[in-house]
């Protein structure tokens, strides 16, 4: 790598310092913003005991993304920090038990594919749903917050209290047709996806009504048009009904606008009959994908600013978040996965959450776990088009996102094609290497057909050129396993686990190593014992959910290299992330929601 100039050594040191009392931690995705997977404290290499506790699943919504491990400031203690699909936890291993510390809904619901990332301090936490509600803020039960009114009858409003909840509530007794209503403005945020959620109780006196419909409606500001976004004539009476329901796009343009959302109560007496129709826990709920915050770490109360970043963006998060700090800030990146076109790649500012930069691909849906590396004042990451992006950190002036071309002879700016010939998709995090002594740096990547590719990189002038063609093992036709290079060893999942060496400079044909490992699809931890004795920690993702220890070995006596699975640990389902290593321990989940510690 190109020699920095001391004055910039010395602020990258500052700034990193929260990180250097811990070097222990595994703050984010593969430990480290190279995503290095290397850990320098041994995490167990003889038959491992074992602690676990149950968080939480549902269906296959188990813990799908990998676990971080922080020492927070004011703690000695560190904890591992995972989330499933709807709480983060906060669970240290004290002996033999793995215990829950503090835990906070998130708000959300769904799988989560994002590693989370922490500056020590705080985690955040990219989410698939972004929940921007407007309950209990202005949008309540209380009847005084409401504007009511009739289009038939001469209704009564009042506040109640009905089977336990507090509501706004309609009365009607007219020998007319009632249709009574119950209206609030609120202001909905910028969103890829609008949601009604109310509950409704319905309750009537003498003969059933022969019209009892329940309709909401909505009007933005500035228009006269009043749509109907919801209506039932459900005849459930005396029982609290939950609606929970998207909003078609033809009535929320999603443009940050001030909209009345009008409850109606449509009622139609049979003879000598009265009715009643109660409206509570009412919310117009703003979705996208974002970031969340979490603070009090270590405090046994989690924080979770649910507002902290919303994205305006539909899609899933999918890439591991990577944190940096430079001379302008602290910031996370990451990007997301769609189902069209316009996928986008994120810099947003860590302390506050504001966008610093967004970039856009034009490839077919994205990013999916193809997590950036960050090499001095660029952030590399692969697409699902099987091409490589170097993005400048900072942004033009005017706040775009600046991308080096790798093509000069193409017009456009191009990224980096690994493989002409290929399209396949790129779902593995970029590793880099620092070739020391050079500018000429070495990056490694893994497609989805299973090949390795080395590639060099100009840390200089930011521009990719080819290390050779990619190779995989024998048998091997997929992966989402981020490499790890260490020495002259590059090792990854592909099928099983393999190892390309690297001879003059090229990487060698890979090659199984561990015996009885199935479909890996995590990304390897590394522990270097000395020159010749090398551990690395892989899971399984099978129905049985195992975790392994390779020794990749040294043997002085054939003067090769050889490899034995040491120990194999099974937690009994699907295991598809990988490791937090920290002080010697290692940690992971599986889809029944269960988090281990190996130690």
């Amino acid at each position: 790598m190109k020699k920095l100039l001391l004055i910039v050594a010395v602020i990258m040191v500052i700034m990193s310092f929260g990180f250097m009392a811990y070097a222990a931690d595994w703050p984010q995705f593969q430990n480290n913003q190279y995503n290095s997977g290397i850990i320098s404290e041994a995490p167990p290499t003889t038959t491992p005991s074992s602690a676990s506790v149950h968080l939480e699943h549902g269906g296959f919504f188990g813990i799908d993304s990998t676990p971080i491990f922080v020492t927070p400031p004011s703690s000695t203690t560190g904890f591992v920090y995972v989330f499933p699909f709807q709480h983060i936890y906060e669970c240290y291993r004290n002996g033999s038990n793995l215990t829950i510390n503090a835990s906070e809904n998130v708000d959300i619901g769904g799988f989560q594919l994002c590693t989370p990332a922490s500056d020590g301090s705080s985690i955040f936490l990219g989410v698939n749903t972004h929940f921007n509600q407007t309950k209990n803020k202005d949008f309540t039960t209380s009847l005084a917050d409401w504007t009511t009114g009739s289009n038939a009858g001469s209704p009564e409003f009042s506040q109640a209290t009905e089977s336990g909840k507090t509501c706004a509530k309609i009365y009607e007794n007219d020998v007319v047709d009632g249709d009574g209503y119950l209206e609030q403005t609120v202001r909905v945020p910028l969103a890829s996806n609008v949601r009604l959620a109310f509950s409704f109780l319905q309750k009537y006196t003498g003969s059933a009504p022969a019209q009892h419909d329940v309709k909401v409606m909505v009007k933005r500001e500035g228009t006269s048009t009043w749509n109907t976004i919801y209506t039932t004539s459900s005849a459930i009476y005396n029982d609290w009904v939950p609606v929970n329901e998207n909003i078609s796009n033809t009535y929320f343009p999603y443009s940050n606008q001030n909209y009345t959302v009008r409850f109606v109560f449509d009622y139609q007496p049979a003879s000598s009959s009265t009715a009643t129709c109660c409206f509570t826990d009412c919310q117009i709920i703003a979705q996208s994908m974002g970031l969340k915050k979490v603070t009090g770490l270590g405090t046994g109360t989690l924080d979770v600013d649910n507002n902290f970043c919303n994205l305006k963006e539909s899609g899933q998060a999918n890439t591991p978040l990577k944190y940096y700090q430079n001379a302008t800030g602290s910031y996370l990146l990451l990007g997301n996965y769609t189902s069209s076109t316009g996928a986008k790649y994120f810099c947003i500012n860590a302390a506050n959450g504001t966008k610093k930069w967004e970039y856009t691909n034009g490839a077919p849906s994205g990013y999916y776990w193809a997590g950036a590396a960050v090499v001095n004042d660029a952030a590399i990451f692969g697409d699902e088009d099987g091409k490589v992006h170097v993005v400048m950190l900072e942004p033009d002036n005017n706040g775009n996102a600046v991308e080096v071309d790798q093509d000069s002879t193409t017009p456009g700016i191009q990224p980096y094609d690994i493989n002409t010939s290929s399209s396949a998709h790129i779902r593995t995090t970029i590793n880099y290497y620092d070739v020391p002594g050079t500018n000429e740096d070495k990056l490694y990547v893994v497609d989805y057909d299973g090949y390795l590719y080395q590639l060099n990189y100009n840390s200089s002038t930011h521009i990719i050129t080819s290390g050779g063609a990619g190779v995989r093992a024998s048998g091997v036709n997929y992966s989402t396993s981020s490499p790890v290079r260490i020495d002259d060893k590059v090792f990854y999942g592909a099928g099983g686990l393999s190892v390309s060496r690297i001879s003059g400079g090229n990487l060698q044909t890979p090659v199984s190593i561990g015996t009885g490992i199935g479909k890996v699809q995590s990304s390897p931890v590394v522990y270097k014992a000395d020159d010749y004795n090398y551990y690395i920690y892989v899971t399984e993702n099978s129905s049985s959910g195992k975790a392994y220890c390779v020794h990749y070995y040294y043997d002085t006596a054939t003067y090769d290299w050889k490899s034995k699975t040491i120990w194999t640990f099974t937690s009994g389902d699907f295991t598809l992330q990988g490791f937090a290593a920290a002080n010697g321990d290692l940690y992971f989940g599986n889809d029944s929601g269960y988090l281990y510690a190996l130690y």
